[in-house]
């Protein structure tokens, strides 16, 4: 069921077809043959990727108090299962 899904390798993070995805273009192919070429693309640089992933990442910029309260959720858990297990 991972037909025309991107995972990042480091990351994880999907992309699906219909995602809408902000990229640079950093190569052109054209075939002379067809009318058809090739292009590739990255996603690395801040403010690219899938709009999900840019949105979060301006929140965490602009917002950084209710990431916040995530992470020390994620430690207090931490924690107590260090401690009980």
């Amino acid at each position: 069921s991972r037909k025309g899904i991107l995972v990042g390798k480091t990351t994880g993070r999907i992309i699906r077809p219909g995602d809408f995805v902000r990229a640079k273009i950093v190569a052109v192919s054209l075939s002379q043959a067809s009318k058809t070429g090739k292009f590739a693309l990255t996603m690395r640089h801040p403010y690219l990727g899938k709009l999900d992933w840019i949105n979060e990442e301006i929140e965490r910029k602009y917002h950084p108090e209710k990431f916040e309260k995530k992470k020390q959720k994620k430690r207090a858990t931490k924690k107590s299962k260090s401690k009980g297990g």
